[in-house]
């Protein structure tokens, strides 16, 4: 078999290989995250395969930020096909979905027995992507080092797990709701304004403590870290779908232009599709790709992607205490899924855990 058509473990259809009924047809699939990992390159490298139909726009974001139950019919499933022919299927890109504790239920409600498929990347190297395109973009040159965010972030995720008492799940364990009883209840002056104020005073003349913490996309920005502890917001899709369905993939596997083709065999197999040779698809290089939002569609040739990035290499320090403080996750992570990353906490130089 040519690379990208080799034969992967497939399942049956989701919905019995009926998604549509009554001029409306529901989503199979569902990319639920994670942002800052491959989400518009995973979407764009499916509808290539030619029983997936695009979705009316990649990031529909209605679980989570638009949710009415009432106008599920209406206004969410109107976003996708209104009819498919006997083996083809349909979906969306939304990364925001894995990060609410209220999303899954919804889901669930909706949509029982459709495939979700969460791809995530290196914590650090994740948390270090989005504070460039979430927060250095806004900040400019009143953006506070990489490695304060962290540190301001990891102690105060260190206090909410001292305190939180969470939820009971399904395997005795707790769910804590990062997203509303962590980040929620505070505020970026709390979080980072004493360590925004005490670097002000050592940087160069002109520095703005205020203007470091700008408000856009501040629910990003203020979760560099927390929005790479995947386990922790992954076990509330554990709780509720069942873990046959839930598809883990690692980004650095749809990241290298060697591999993908055949990642891509392997979400297509969970999602019971035939098998395809997603060589020439994915050959066209990556997509949402950089720094720029250029667009999700935008797709960037293998070769430009892979071209040294004009950042700043990430301090050590900063890499290590994200590595250290996300490692028991990761664990989790990979246990839940029975599946692992094999690649992270590999930083470049030898850099690692400590």
């Amino acid at each position: 078999l040519r690379r990208g058509a080799a034969t992967a473990p497939r399942n049956a259809l989701a919905y019995g290989g009926r998604p549509c009924e009554n001029n409306h047809c529901k989503p199979s699939f569902l990319i639920i995250g994670i942002g800052k990992c491959g989400t518009s390159s995973l979407y764009y490298y499916l509808v290539g395969h030619p029983s997936v139909r695009p979705a009316s726009q990649k990031q529909l974001q209605w679980f989570d930020h638009a949710y009415d139950r009432n106008s599920f019919a209406t206004r969410y499933l109107a976003h996708f096909p209104k009819t498919l022919k006997p083996g083809e299927i349909s979906g969306e890109a939304s990364p925001g979905y894995a990060q609410y504790s209220n999303v899954p239920r919804r889901v669930y409600a909706h949509l029982a027995g459709v495939r979700v498929l969460c791809i995530a990347r290196d914590p650090a190297e994740r948390a270090y992507s989005s504070y460039y395109y979430n927060y250095v973009t806004s900040a400019g040159a009143n953006a506070l080092p990489f490695g304060l965010l962290v540190d301001a972030e990891v102690a105060l995720l260190e206090k909410f797990f001292r305190d939180d008492t969470g939820t009971p799940g399904k395997d005795g364990r707790k769910l804590h709701d990062l997203s509303a009883n962590c980040y929620g209840g505070t505020t970026a002056e709390h979080q980072v304004g004493a360590a925004a104020r005490a670097y002000a005073k050592t940087a160069a003349s002109g520095f703005s403590a205020a203007r470091s913490m700008p408000r856009a996309n501040q629910h990003l920005w203020r979760q560099l870290v927390g929005r790479s502890l995947y386990a922790a917001n992954l076990e509330w899709w554990y709780a509720v779908h069942d873990a046959a369905d839930i598809l883990l993939i690692c980004s650095e596997d749809l990241g290298d232009a060697g591999r993908a083709a055949d990642e891509m065999a392997r979400v297509a197999g969970h999602l019971g599709l035939d098998a395809f040779d997603f060589g020439p698809v994915v050959g066209k290089g990556k997509y949402n790709a950089g720094a720029q939002h250029r667009g999700y569609g935008a797709v960037t040739p293998w070769a430009d992607a892979a071209a040294r990035s004009a950042r700043k290499p990430m301090d050590p320090a900063a890499r290590r205490a994200v590595a250290n403080f996300t490692a028991p996750f990761n664990a989790r992570l990979f246990d839940l899924a029975g599946h692992a990353c094999a690649e992270w906490g590999r930083a470049p130089g030898g850099e690692g855990r400590a």
